[in-house]
């Protein structure tokens, strides 16, 4: 049993943008040790997502907003869209207080946060794997698998679950997932020749088999995706290479969009994994936390991934120093926040895909404007 001393010690599964920011905001209040399990042995490309300008104040909230302006990530301005109709529309975000937003190189942004974790005198055990996790008393036995497949035991007097969609702590400690029905994604990477020949905005089409989304990251290279459902994948034979790209050719707005940067094609085979929709049924427990998808996840038609991850982050951080004081009641606190975070999500969520009625009959959008896809509202503290 490894002991981690009578300081106040926090384990914290993942060491992705929820972890780090969990635990950048307890290096700054003060609390004194931190270890982060991060079962991947280092980064690797991960499908990007573009961040929201309000992700710069989270950032200079953490202390590392200069240094991540020093990394190279692509600025984004907003979206464009053919959504509902055939006429484009724009979000845009130039005049957002926060600044602009920002199209990510996912592995890049990940390394960079461990980096400024390690910075600061906390360790990161890479391709260290929680196995299994215990509650007793006034701590936690976590019981860990290291890169070489050697187990050892940790003691903690709190842990956070930020570990993703696969919640290994918090399914450990007894939390299922209340589901709705998942979504698929399916993409290619892309190599453009002329990458300034398309705005920084990032593009969206609906289709009658789901939505087309289009966006630049660093490297000159664009992301495109596509977001269908099971039915329609198998129906239209999405998940092989040529079918998917005869629908990419076939769209009205998309293949003429990206065809401008004169794209070739970087990756042999599609990326596919899929999009579920979901939070756990407890987010807390008396000394453990979930936090970014570990507690739930979201649509990426709302675009609040990692945003949501990093601002789940720091909420969790402070949550964990108020309960360290003897605020009782923080806990609770923080899992109202992301219940009435979730609830509102669900309506977002249901207030996007109600605005394409042009394809109710087909198979995605029946299930997408079901009731069943939104789930009961959870119930608050």
């Amino acid at each position: 049993m490894e002991d981690l001393g009578n300081t106040n010690p926090i384990v914290i599964v993942g060491a992705g943008p929820g972890g780090c920011a969990c635990a950048l905001r307890l290096h700054a209040l003060g609390v004194p040790r931190v270890v982060l399990l991060e079962a991947s042995p280092g980064a690797a490309f991960s499908i990007g997502e573009s961040i929201q300008p309000d992700a710069n104040r989270l950032l200079r909230k953490l202390g590392i907003y200069e240094a991540f302006l020093q990394e190279g990530h692509e600025p984004a301005f907003g979206t464009r869209s053919y959504w509902g109709n055939r006429q484009v529309g724009y979000n845009d975000n130039l005049l957002n207080p926060h600044g602009h937003g920002w199209h990510l190189d996912r592995a890049k942004f990940n390394s960079f946060l461990q980096e400024e974790v390690q910075k600061r005198g906390m360790e990161i055990r890479m391709g260290h794997r929680l196995v299994e996790a215990t509650e007793e008393g006034d701590c936690l036995r976590l019981k860990v698998q290291d890169a070489e497949g050697q187990g050892y035991e940790l003691q903690a007097s709190y842990a956070v679950d930020a570990s993703g969609t696969a919640a290994v702590l918090a399914r450990r400690l007894g939390s299922p997932a209340i589901e709705t029905p998942s979504l698929a994604c399916l993409g290619l990477r892309y190599q453009a020749g002329k990458v300034d020949a398309l705005p920084q905005l990032t593009h969206l089409e609906s289709v009658p088999y789901g939505w087309w989304y289009v966006t630049r990251i660093p490297g000159e290279q664009l992301l495109v995706t596509l977001y269908s459902d099971a039915e329609s994948i198998k129906q239209r034979k999405l998940n092989h290479l040529v079918s998917w790209r005869h629908h990419l050719q076939d769209t009205l707005h998309t293949y003429d969009y990206m065809s401008v940067a004169q794209p070739r094609i970087v990756d042999q085979k599609l990326w596919g994994f899929p999009v579920r929709s979901l939070r756990r049924e407890a987010l807390a427990g008396e000394r453990w936390l979930t936090v970014g998808d570990a507690a739930a996840t979201y649509d990426p038609i709302t675009s609040q991934g990692i945003l949501k991850a990093l601002g789940q982050g720091v909420m969790a951080g402070e949550s964990l120093a108020q309960a360290m004081q003897g605020n009782a009641g923080a806990f609770r606190e923080y899992t109202q926040a992301i219940e009435e975070a979730y609830a509102h999500y669900l309506t977002v969520r249901a207030h996007f895909y109600r605005l394409e009625n042009r394809w109710s009959d087909h198979p995605f959008w029946r299930k997408v404007h079901s009731e069943r896809m939104y789930g009961e509202r959870p119930q608050l503290a």
